[in-house]
């Protein structure tokens, strides 16, 4: 019986991020500075989603590339297996100087047309990121993670990134804090 209720569990939370009927509405940071924004960001909290189920430790390292591209590298630590998870993807600005790309991951060749998006930032402390995907079906995937620049995120800095949220009227109450304490080596 403890089997089932842990693979329903598991089941649930894997499919847990957002499905909506029609393309939100949200405002892309404006003004936005790339050469600010590249390194290493950590989760701090995010929606539930099929990429991390039960996933702690995630960080992700933006670079710029020469031709443009972003170069992301995403590790976190499985807690079903122990072990580390890393996918490698690239994002294409959708314009000049843009807080929107369109980004792909090799690892699911099948993936479903994805637009990242940076909805705010101070550079130096915490990030918001919005992820659409187009299911093909005229429903869409939504994600969302607030990022920080180090492994713990200060109050003020966690209720701008909610009122951000909610000022585009994103759900928050499904938020999970991500552990970012006891990670093996730090990728």
């Amino acid at each position: 019986m403890l089997q089932i209720i842990f693979i329903s569990t598991l089941i649930v939370s894997a499919f847990a991020q957002l499905t909506i009927l029609e393309m939100p509405n949200y405002t892309p940071m404006a003004n936005f500075d790339l050469s600010k924004f590249v390194g290493r960001w950590y989760e701090f909290a995010r929606i539930s989603n099929m990429y991390e189920p039960f996933h702690s430790c995630s960080v992700v390292d933006y670079r710029l590339l020469s031709n443009g591209t972003w170069d992301i590298q995403i590790n976190s630590l499985s807690h079903l297996t122990g072990d580390v998870v890393h996918w490698s993807g690239q994002g294409d600005p959708i314009n000049q100087q843009s807080s929107q790309l369109n980004i792909r991951f090799p690892q699911f060749a099948m993936q479903m047309k994805t637009t990242w998006s940076l909805l705010d930032t101070d550079y130096e402390n915490f990030s918001v990121v919005l992820v659409i995907q187009n299911n093909n079906d005229a429903s869409y995937l939504e994600y969302v993670w607030i990022m920080s620049k180090k492994p713990t995120l200060d109050e003020k800095y966690f209720t701008r990134a909610i009122d951000v949220l909610n000022a585009n009227y994103i759900v928050t109450d499904q938020l999970e804090y991500i552990k970012q304490d006891n990670c093996p080596g730090r990728f």
